[in-house]
């Protein structure tokens, strides 16, 4: 299973002219081993910011930045040493 957090604040009025901001932070972690998809795990973490500006009564445009950082762990048995562990099974035996 995987663990989830994030953090997110918005300012709908930061300023007199209707500008929006906003702040959001963010964490998820994932073994996919547990799903029985694949023997690997994930990380992530990261922070943004947005703006938002009013282009009428109704309607607003917006900008989002954002920066992530993801590790993943393919642990013990990656699909690479599966493939080549018949090969190097086939090897020792020849030798």
């Amino acid at each position: 299973m995987g663990k989830s957090y994030y953090f997110d604040y918005g300012d709908p009025y930061y300023n007199i002219d209707g500008v929006s901001r906003g702040y959001s932070v963010f964490f998820n972690e994932s073994d996919y081993g547990q799903y029985n998809i694949a023997a690997y795990t994930s990380d992530s973490y990261g922070a943004g910011i947005q703006f938002g500006l009013p282009i009428s009564d109704i309607e607003r445009i917006g900008l989002n930045l954002r920066y992530e950082s993801t590790s993943i762990d393919v642990g013990a048995m990656s699909a690479s040493q599966i493939f080549l562990l018949p090969l190097q099974k086939e090897m020792n035996l020849k030798l």
